[in-house]
């Protein structure tokens, strides 16, 4: 076989191969599913205490609310409800109408943060709700 047929062979297998990676590629970007966020992608504030986020509280422009609790012994790791501006309270009820939980606007160490009503005089960083990705918490 000539040397140019073997590269032409050559050529067609790399251009065969190239291909059929692209089309596999394809196919596995159209059939990975999709992130979904289990607080909900609404226009909104998400607010996380802990580190590693044990709690993380999401705000929607709606007036609706998301809860997520990380908690292997948890009945309901996930809540949902409404919340309501009341003066300077953020006052969140269940679905079921009932009061889930008041947070109240501080200021921990130059940082925005939430307080439940009745623990904004707290000292530990940990007990407080920061905005996701604040810089500012996360320098605590």
């Amino acid at each position: 076989m000539s040397r140019s047929r073997l590269l032409t062979r050559i050529a067609i297998g790399l251009a065969t191969s190239l291909i059929v990676l692209g089309f596999c590629l394809w196919l596995w970007f159209l059939r990975a599913p999709a992130m979904v966020d289990p607080l909900g992608n609404e226009p909104g504030e998400t607010w996380v205490k802990g580190r590693g986020y044990s709690h993380a509280v999401r705000l929607m422009e709606s007036g609706r609310y998301t809860m997520q609790v990380q908690c292997d012994i948890c009945a309901e790791p996930l809540q949902s409800g409404t919340w309501t501006r009341q003066g300077n309270t953020f006052v969140l009820r269940h679905a079921s109408g009932a009061i889930a939980m008041e947070l109240v606007p501080v200021n921990v160490m130059g940082c925005d943060a939430l307080a439940r009503r009745g623990e904004q005089n707290a000292h530990a960083p940990g007990g407080f709700y920061f905005k996701q990705d604040d810089r500012c918490a996360d320098a605590l």
